[in-house]
Parts: structure tokens; C-alpha cells; sequence
């Protein structure tokens, strides 16, 4: 979408469609974003109102929270904390690198801004490090 979603645009819809397809997004030597455009099949379909969240990826609870404090609490993308490609700590000296995704930030406990996440999910993450992807094939 060439349009960013603003507060404005609450007025201007009944529901959020949210979503698209997750394509690779890599960073520009200019420090600028871009991606494959794997939702370019999705805009075959005729959505006319389309907006964006910023140019990098989002997980699905990320991008409604992000439309939720845009429509409902009237805050522009510019003034919400996001953390950026963060590492997320899963405990034992183990963590996860999130190359090309954006969270909603918040302050830790030491100060530090870390990633929003649902609950459960650096838990999952934690579990999930010695998984072998191999396995479920």
C-alpha cells in the first residue's frame, strides 16, 4: 500500500482486514527497507483502501496492536515505540535474532526498550530452540 494507516482513517472504515504475505524484506544499502512484494498476489483481489504499517514485516499480534493504538487511541505511526530486528532473550544464554520484523516497544525492567510479545511466546521460543525443523516433514 502507498498509504500509511492513520488515526484518521477510523472514521473511514467498519472493519481491518489484516494481513498479507510475508516475502523477504532485506535492508538497502541506503539503511532504507524493500521486500519481494509477495502480497502483490493479494492485491489482484481489488481491496480499493489499503494501508501500510511501516516498511518493515510484523507478526499478526503486532500488526493489530499496531492498528488498535492507530484507529482506537488516535496515535500516528511516528508516535508509537516500535524495537526493531530485536534479539529476543530465551533464557540460558539462548536467543532469537528477528531479522526484517518490528514490535510495539515498552520499557524493561532495566530501562531498556524490548519487544511487546503475547503471552506465553518467549516461553514457546525457549522450547522450541532445539526443535529440529527436519522433524515434522
Amino acid at each position: 500500500a502507498s498509504e500509511e494507516l492513520t488515526p484518521e482513517d477510523a472514521g473511514k472504515f467498519d472493519v481491518v482486514v489484516a494481513g498479507g504475505i510475508l516475502g523477504n524484506v532485506h535492508e538497502n544499502e541506503d539503511g532504507s527497507y524493500a521486500s519481494d512484494d509477495r502480497t502483490a498476489e493479494v492485491r489482484q483481489v481489488g481491496f480499493a483502501h489499503r494501508r501500510h504499517l511501516g516498511p518493515l514485516q510484523m507478526t499478526t499480534d503486532t500488526a493489530l496492536l499496531t492498528s488498535f493504538r492507530v484507529l482506537d487511541q488516535g496515535l500516528t505511526l511516528q508516535e508509537i515505540p516500535f524495537v526493531d530486528e530485536p534479539e529476543i532473550d530465551c533464557g540460558e544464554g539462548a536467543c532469537t535474532e528477528m531479522k526484517g520484523f518490528r514490535y510495539v516497544g515498552r520499557r524493561g525492567a532495566d530501562g531498556e526498550w524490548e519487544p511487546v510479545l503475547p503471552e506465553g511466546m518467549r516461553e514457546l521460543m525457549a522450547k522450541s530452540m532445539d526443535d529440529d525443523i527436519l522433524d515434522n516433514l
